[in-house]
């Protein structure tokens, strides 16, 4: 009996053997297991969030097998085919839809972001300090709200402007009263003109007249105006140029106006001169003190402005004459007539006269 059991027994050598080699495929295989288990976070932004030990191995299959799915516009951090890595996090952004107003026009956008500024630049707007942005910028933004947009932007820009020129008109005592002459024609002048413009939504709203700059002056016309009286203005007839014959001036078609009238001569008390002044005799224009010769205010009546006075009744006429003269208390519709005596002054006095423009 004793024989038969110490044949089967395993030498003491053998157990020893076997059971390293157990030990060891034991360890192996845990070791294996334990490499293929990956620690995952997921940050979903409906708000779920989880912490797992997964053995998948790509991101996709993980959400699958999670029962996480992404709807149009939703965005991750990471690819769906990438595999997966220990200690990954995965981050989910959802998407939510907004209506955004630009110029009147609205439309419908999917945008995972929460801001009004982030949405839209996400969307392809580029915001700025400028732009009108209504919630505020930093205003968040929920599913299905509004943003309305305008995009301000400004520009310089530099025109050129006409400068006009003037007609200066000079009395020449070498021609007759009514003759005019052109002795140099009017060149216009060149403005650079810089404006700033605002623009909203492209469209130009308003501009501001920041700076300018004259690139070339304007030439005046200057043009001389007869001051010498001729016998035949003088009584009461004007030359035709255009058929070379003395012809009455029709009053009927002349502007007139209505003036008080008073008198002088050129005594010291009436012009303030004695002779032997060396401006004595001379009127404001450069003309000679005359009868036909009026004081007025260049204001209402041009300096060398032909005329004819006459009573607004009809009592009395000066008759034609010329505005050569101008005085300190002539202003507005007041005329002063010229005589040759201190006594003609004071017999006329002061009248109402109709004062016509001889154009």
């Amino acid at each position: 009996m004793t024989e038969r059991l110490s044949k089967r027994l395993i030498p003491p050598r053998k157990i020893i053997v076997f059971a390293l080699a157990s030990a060891f495929l034991i360890t192996s295989g845990t070791s294996a297991v334990c490499s293929a288990a990956r620690n995952v976070s997921i940050s979903d932004g409906e708000g779920i969030d989880r912490s797992l030990i997964t053995f998948e191995t790509q991101v996709g299959k993980l959400l699958e097998k999670e029962g996480i799915s992404l709807k149009r516009g939703d965005k991750m951090n990471v690819s769906r085919k990438q595999r997966v890595e220990n200690n990954m996090t995965i981050e989910i952004y959802r998407a939510i839809s907004v209506n955004i107003t630009v110029n009147g026009e609205t439309k419908k956008y999917l945008t995972t972001k929460r801001t009004a500024s982030e949405i839209l630049s996400e969307v392809g707007f580029s915001p700025d300090g400028d732009d009108i942005i209504l919630p505020a910028p930093d205003a968040e933004i929920e599913y299905g709200g509004a943003i309305d947009y305008t995009d301000v932007s400004f520009e310089y820009l530099t025109e050129n402007e006409e400068i006009p020129y003037e007609t200066v008109e000079e009395l020449s005592g070498e021609m007759t009263a009514g003759e005019r002459s052109t002795v140099q024609e009017g060149v216009s002048g060149e403005l650079a003109v810089t404006y700033l413009i605002r623009y909203e939504n492209g469209a130009e709203v308003s501009r501001e007249r920041v700076s300018e700059e004259v690139v070339r002056e304007p030439q005046n016309k200057i043009v001389y105006v007869g001051a010498k009286i001729s016998p035949a203005f003088a009584s009461g007839a004007t030359t035709d140029v255009s058929r070379g014959e003395i012809s009455r001036v029709d009053l009927t078609k002349c502007r007139s106006i209505i003036a008080e009238a008073t008198a002088y001569d050129n005594s010291f008390e009436s012009v303030g001169k004695s002779p032997g002044d060396s401006d004595y005799g001379i009127t404001a224009s450069g003309m000679p003190c005359g009868v036909g010769v009026i004081a007025v205010d260049p204001g209402v009546i041009p300096l060398g402005t032909r005329l004819y006075v006459e009573a607004t009744d009809g009592s009395w006429s000066y008759g034609y004459c010329i505005a050569g003269d101008t005085g300190g208390a002539i202003k507005g519709n007041r005329i002063d007539l010229f005589f040759n005596t201190a006594s003609e002054c004071r017999n006329f006095g002061r009248r109402s006269a109709r004062v016509y423009i001889i154009e």
